[in-house]
């Protein structure tokens, strides 16, 4: 039996809600996240992750010297491409029914990210 790539496995998922134009749920957001794997070159790790439902789907990865920087960077990309997308810069993205999404960014988007944001900012 072939070993299976830590690639496809999930180790946390989180569901968002798209708001139509009217306010009414749109349907739902969501945002996988797969295993740090170490790179086959041994430069570093990589971590995988989806956004599926936006009006642009999202597969990417984000590499760094071990797994946690690798998961730390994958979170925070997420956040930049959630806060930076089309459906949050109108105001549709909801997590709990809140704005905030709860995924950190860089300090350079921090106008993004609505209140309270002080733990997501880094």
């Amino acid at each position: 039996m072939k070993k299976q790539s830590h690639a496809s496995e999930v180790i946390a998922t989180r569901k968002l809600e798209l708001l139509g134009h009217g306010g009414n749920s749109a349907g739902p957001i969501f945002i996988t996240i797969f295993r740090p794997e170490e790179l086959p070159s041994s430069a570093g790790f990589s971590c995988s992750y989806s956004v599926r439902g936006l009006s642009t789907e999202l597969s990417k990865e984000c590499r760094g010297d071990d797994p946690v920087q690798a998961l730390l960077l994958a979170l925070t990309k997420i956040g930049t491409d959630l806060y930076t997308s089309p459906e949050a810069i109108a105001g549709r993205l909801r997590w709990l029914g809140d704005g905030n999404l709860g995924f950190p960014v860089f300090t350079v988007l921090a106008e993004k990210v609505p209140d309270p944001k002080e733990q997501l900012v880094l």
